[in-house]
């Protein structure tokens, strides 16, 4: 476990967990996955430092990572078998435990700003296709090209029959100067997945739970499987039954691997106490708090 004492803000990333195929092919280099992540970093933290809320910081900071071709998450999430994208988001505010998430979006550049929209401005939690679309209008967020968030590395997988081993998902977890929590989550998913499939990343409780005076969570890799265990809401209950953060997300992870799931998390509870955990070859991820930076891959 990670300590960040006195009670000051704190921003953790990742920028999904899985054996890099982008990597592994050459096409990105470890140093581009650093940078993506430091960004995210930076784009969060200019929010925290100047007193701003934890909602605010996670949704700049996965905002970034779905501008970043590199990532799953918006421009450049991987396709389905039909070679299209579709993307799923979740956010949740620790504070009123309010929850906004889309759901199989293909015309929409930031999911992670449309699930914003959601959170404050409808009675709902979860939108979906071509109706979180409609909503988005009305919001002022423009429809895209969906053409323009596929790029060459992705559509060549969908060529060589890619199997869904190419997840990665981004996420962050936030706490601000006033104690509140924030978690999020992007995704395109699977690659090769089934159009329509809708992973964990849409799922509040799943791959996203955020709860003040107790912890926030964020998790990445094969999403049925923390879906069938509601992963990031389980984590927050440990917690709230005595377990600290590292106990917490270790015994959580546990019943992921014993069903034979893949992938990773980030968890930070009320007092800025962080910890990551993964069982696949990469999971970029870093952290930064008003003295510290520490950024990692492997």
């Amino acid at each position: 476990m990670h300590s960040n004492n006195n009670n000051r803000w704190c921003l953790v990333v990742h920028g999904g967990a899985g054996k890099y195929r982008l990597l592994a092919q050459g096409i990105c280099s470890p140093q581009t996955y650093l940078k993506g992540i430091e960004e995210a970093l930076q784009a969060g933290a200019h929010i925290l430092q100047q007193g701003g809320p934890a909602i605010d910081a996670v949704v700049q900071a996965i905002t970034a990572m779905e501008n970043n071709p590199i990532f799953n998450a918006g421009r450049g999430s991987v396709l389905t078998q039909a070679g299209h994208v579709e993307m799923d988001a979740c956010l949740m505010d620790g504070k009123s435990q309010q929850v906004g998430s889309v759901a199989a979006v293909r015309r929409i550049a930031n999911p992670i700003q449309l699930a914003q929209k959601v959170l404050y401005n409808t009675e709902h939690v979860l939108l979906c296709a071509d109706g979180a679309e409609a909503f988005a209008q009305t919001q002022g967020i423009p429809l895209i090209d969906p053409q323009t968030l596929i790029t060459p590395p992705r559509q060549q997988e969908i060529h060589q029959h890619a199997t869904p081993e190419e997840w990665g998902t981004v996420g962050a977890v936030a706490l601000d100067q006033h104690g509140n929590l924030c978690a999020g989550t992007s995704s395109g998913g699977l690659a090769g997945k089934h159009p329509g499939r809708i992973g964990d990343s849409a799922i509040a409780g799943a791959s996203t739970y955020a709860q003040n005076h107790a912890c926030a969570v964020s998790t990445t890799g094969i999403g049925e499987y923390f879906q069938r265990l509601c992963t990031a809401f389980h984590i927050c209950l440990l917690y709230t039954q005595g377990m600290s953060i590292e106990e917490a997300v270790q015994t959580a992870f546990h019943q992921i691997e014993q069903l034979g799931g893949r992938g990773g998390l980030i968890a930070i509870d009320h007092q800025g106490n962080y910890f990551w955990i993964k069982n696949t070859p990469y999971m970029a991820r870093g952290v930064i708090t008003p003295d510290h930076q520490h950024i990692t891959l492997h």
